[in-house]
């Protein structure tokens, strides 16, 4: 059985875009193909405006300093990866949650099994901070490398 949540991260759909954003090593391009993906399109299918909102959660945590409320496995990611997004990055993130929340096959689906208030709060938080900080300078992150695994002798 599925996972299905109003949360950005709480659906199988968002746990699979995760996994493949942190084995991809592409992180910002897999985030900003991800909300163009729905930003020129007229229909925007559930699973597109998922992957959607959970790239907008990603570019609003890490639109602040101190990377917080966000899933652990994306707050690792945006930590070891250094991902500060820019002002476009930001404002491609608020135009794609304009679009999931105005009219998509999601916000039907909520609509549809009486949870729509629920899930309109939950994106509401992302376009909040996202708009907040939009004029903000990206944080300064420093990319972790990655140790090296030592092989046996």
């Amino acid at each position: 059985m599925g996972t299905w949540s109003n949360k950005p991260f709480g659906n199988d759909t968002a746990l699979d875009w995760l996994a493949g954003l942190e084995d991809s090593g592409q992180g910002e391009q897999i985030i900003v193909d991800s909300l163009n993906a729905v930003v020129p399109v007229s229909e925007i299918v559930a699973d597109i405006a998922e992957e959607a909102i959970v790239a907008a959660a990603i570019v609003a945590a890490a639109s602040v300093p101190k990377v917080s409320g966000i899933d652990q496995d994306a707050k690792a990611w945006i930590t070891k990866a250094a991902f500060s997004p820019n002002r476009e990055v930001k404002q491609l993130a608020l135009e794609a949650l304009v679009k999931i929340v105005s009219d998509s096959e999601l916000k039907t689906l909520w609509q549809e099994g009486g949870g729509l208030n629920g899930w309109l709060k939950e994106v509401e938080k992302i376009s909040s901070k996202l708009s907040h900080y939009l004029d903000d300078e990206p944080p300064a992150r420093v990319q972790k490398k990655q140790a090296l695994a030592l092989l046996p002798s």
